[in-house]
């Protein structure tokens, strides 16, 4: 059942504090004007913006469940304002809420402010690029246009997508199975030529990829140890992200790096092999927990009808095992930092 709704009259307040909270930590910091963040900008005049019968109410939707805990407001295929509470950030709320704008509203442009570059690596990873436009609203806020036209334009998969923000050196994906030539096209013009097949031999024979005899690419089958094992319970799923982490793993890791060209790495899913190197990878490039979770629980958005599917079709199996959760990566990284740490002081 989705947690997003509608927002009604009793909601004005609780936007209020989430809107307000988050520009007085996000945007107090650039312009550190206190007679208006800390004075104008008040929860009582807020809400009488979002009482009954108004635009803003009409225009808006919310992330509940049992509390609410992000907004989204919507107006046309513009998005006028995307916050979470800043307690409940990455945990995948606000991928929620632009995939629910985007796929049920149609959704395609935000303006976001230029200095809040967090914000504006989210946004690409969620497939939205800048357009290279920019404003100033009331005359000293800049913002800057961000529209969803498609990075990778892939209709045969679920979960095709770059992980590092304007770069298409590392693309994460489920299983290209049924790649159409356009697509195979667009590879090739981007020069997406190494394909990492993550797959046990069984699961490519069930599930061929037919890019890996296309002579135009060179493809690497070398499964992740136990990935295509299903953990037994929530608790076991952290250990089994460990356990894939051993020499197969560096070898993958290390052909991926090694690459000429851009790579196109993939398992069925590509929610947890897949999630497993790109997590290393990003790690290994700099970027912070906060980025690596958000990537990973945007596969639990992406494919949220398939592993519901799923989970009806396999009872005997309990759906927090099989859904993205940041515990599960959390946990990983906290285990990959201490074998970094452990490497360092060795050495």
């Amino acid at each position: 059942m989705s947690r997003i709704r509608p927002a009604i009259p009793a909601d004005a307040s609780r936007i209020s504090e989430i809107i307000i909270t988050n520009y007085r930590t996000n945007f107090y910091p650039f312009f550190r004007n206190d007679a208006y963040y800390f004075g104008e900008l008040n929860v009582v005049d807020m809400a009488a913006e979002y009482a009954d019968g108004t635009d803003a109410l009409r225009e808006t939707f919310v992330y509940d469940d049992g509390v609410v805990k992000g907004i989204i407001r919507i107006a046309g295929d513009e998005i006028v304002k995307l916050f979470i509470e800043p307690t409940f950030q990455s945990q995948g709320i606000g991928a929620k809420l632009l995939h629910f704008a985007v796929s049920e509203k149609n959704a395609s442009w935000l303006w976001v402010l230029e200095y809040n570059t967090r914000g504006i690596d989210f946004y690409k990873r969620e497939g939205f690029s800048l357009t290279g436009e920019r404003i100033l609203e009331d005359e000293w806020v800049p913002l800057l246009k961000m529209t969803n036209r498609p990075a990778i334009p892939f209709t045969s998969t679920r979960n095709t997508r770059p992980i590092l923000p304007d770069s298409l050196r590392f693309i994460r994906s489920d299983v290209p199975a049924a790649v159409t030539e356009a697509e195979r096209q667009w590879l090739l013009a981007h020069d997406v030529t190494t394909l990492v097949d993550l797959r046990t031999p069984a699961e490519r024979a069930q599930k061929p990829c037919p890019l890996a005899d296309d002579p135009a690419f060179l493809c690497h089958c070398l499964p992740v140890t136990g990935g295509n094992a299903v953990p037994a319970a929530p608790d076991c799923v952290a250990d089994s992200y460990i356990a894939m982490a051993d020499a197969s793993m560096d070898e993958i890791i290390d052909t991926i790096l090694k690459a000429s060209s851009n790579v196109l790495y993939f398992c069925n899913a590509g929610k947890d092999r897949t999630g497993v190197v790109s997590a290393i990878l990003l790690h290994r490039a700099g970027y912070d927990a906060a980025f690596i979770e958000e990537d990973y629980l945007r596969s639990g958005v992406l494919l949220a009808d398939a592993l519901q599917a799923f989970a009806a079709q396999h009872p005997e199996i309990d759906p927090e095992v099989i859904t993205p959760r940041a515990a599960y990566i959390r946990r990983f990284l906290e285990w990959l930092q201490q074998q970094d740490d452990q490497h360092t002081t060795n050495n």
